[in-house]
């Protein structure tokens, strides 16, 4: 579920930063022409903090969706190597059960190969 929800709200979050960066970019002209230093610089620690909790909900998902896509990888790895496995212990199960002429109609490897591959 991490894996699945981490890149829509990588997205979310780096709309809600332009967000940030169009309301400060609309209210800048106005506060630099029509009010006091104060309400300019007031409204600049805003935006930084702003800017800077966003980064770091970018950066806290980041390492997430990662550290989820990883595991994820695993276990379709383990898996997968888990299934292998198992059809070659039935493939090997199998051929044990042929007769005995089965195996002199067999070329010398091919057993081996088979299994290998």
């Amino acid at each position: 579920m991490v894996a699945a929800i981490g890149w829509p709200w990588f997205t979310l979050v780096n709309g809600a930063i332009i967000d940030a960066f169009v309301q400060y970019e609309r209210l800048r002209p106005v506060l630099i022409n029509g009010t006091s230093g104060d309400e300019d610089e007031q409204q600049h620690q805003h935006f930084m903090g702003q800017i800077y909790l966003y980064s770091g909900l970018q950066l806290m998902d980041a390492v997430l969706y990662a550290t989820a896509i990883y595991g994820v990888l695993y276990c379709f790895q383990a898996f997968a190597l888990r299934q292998v496995g198992e059809y070659k212990q039935a493939y090997f199960r199998s051929v044990l059960r042929q007769e005995v002429a089965w195996f002199e109609k067999q070329q010398s490897g091919e057993f081996a190969s088979k299994i290998a591959g």
